[in-house]
């Protein structure tokens, strides 16, 4: 383990997550560089971080995280101290966990806290966490998106949607069913995320591994808008559950609500078109379409 004294360079990043502790702002920050992205660190030891030494004992007291994230990783993390106060990175680009550890294993004040943010590509091209260390990481909470289906529709066909109506799945037409899990903050329709299979829309189950990027995504040029339903997820869930790690674990759903979301603008964030409920259809399953919304700056109608 190395460390080398540096400047960092402050960028926006989202509101710092509920779960977590605000006195790790107060701590000494850290960034150690990998193939997918900085992964960072902040230390926390209950004394104000005035310069390099301190920061040398900040890390060295969280060495007992450091020696087995590494290990886990097989990258050999050259830490690099922040002498300027770093941000919390986005949860679009990176999953957190928090660490620490007590001097007696009392409920009293920790003698060392950590805050580790990894890159979400970085987490998912890892084997699952050792029990060792997986037991003392405690994974920040966040809000989630299930992805059922994508595909794409034509404009006069999205103009077509009304209540009453009904959008097939086609994802709902192959065996088994996958959708996949993602965080909320991620990129609505590309990219990767953990992969779930759907028994049913109202009985969801991760499986290891993760889901691939949307089906023609690369295919900038297609005038068809790319659509995804989503279906509803009532609670937020540990940055874990998103990096294809787990299997065979149960989801929470709300139901068989849903939602369908488009992107007639790739640059853009997607829109919710439509909400309503998953019926049968058939072989598979359709969005049974109960209420509109707003879509491009009129009504969807």
């Amino acid at each position: 383990m190395r460390m080398q004294p540096g400047i960092a360079s402050l960028r926006p990043v989202a509101p710092a997550p509920r779960d977590a502790s605000p006195a790790l702002d107060a701590g000494a920050w850290f960034e150690a560089p990998t193939p997918f992205g900085p992964l960072r660190l902040c230390a926390f030891i209950g004394t104000p971080v005035r310069h390099a030494a301190d920061a040398a004992l900040a890390l060295f007291r969280c060495e007992a995280l450091l020696d087995p994230l590494q290990a886990w990783s097989a990258l050999p993390l050259d830490w690099r101290w922040l002498a300027a106060p770093g941000q919390r990175l986005s949860a679009a680009t990176h999953g957190c966990a928090r660490w620490q550890r007590r001097r007696d294993g009392s409920v009293g004040s920790p003698e060392a806290m950590c805050l580790v943010s990894a890159p979400w590509p970085l987490l998912r091209s890892m084997a699952p966490p050792p029990v060792e260390l997986a037991a003392i990481l405690r994974w920040q909470l966040l809000p989630v998106v299930l992805s059922a289906s994508h595909f794409r529709l034509e404009e006069d066909e999205l103009a077509l949607v009304e209540p009453g109506g009904a959008i097939v799945l086609p994802d709902s037409l192959q065996a088994p069913w996958r959708g996949r899990l993602r965080g909320a903050a991620e990129t609505p329709l590309a990219g990767l995320g953990a992969s779930v299979t759907l028994d049913s829309p109202t009985a969801a189950r991760l499986v290891r591994g993760h889901a691939g990027g949307v089906a023609g995504s690369s295919e900038g040029r297609d005038p068809r808008v790319a659509c995804e339903v989503r279906l509803a997820m009532p609670h937020p869930l540990p940055a874990d559950r998103l990096t294809g790690w787990l299997d065979e674990e149960a989801l929470p759903l709300a139901g068989a609500q849903a939602s369908l979301w488009c992107s007639p603008d790739p640059r853009e964030p997607a829109l919710c078109l439509a909400e309503g409920r998953l019926m049968p259809w058939g072989d598979g399953w359709a969005l049974a379409v109960e209420t509109l919304r707003r879509f491009g700056g009129r009504a969807a109608s």
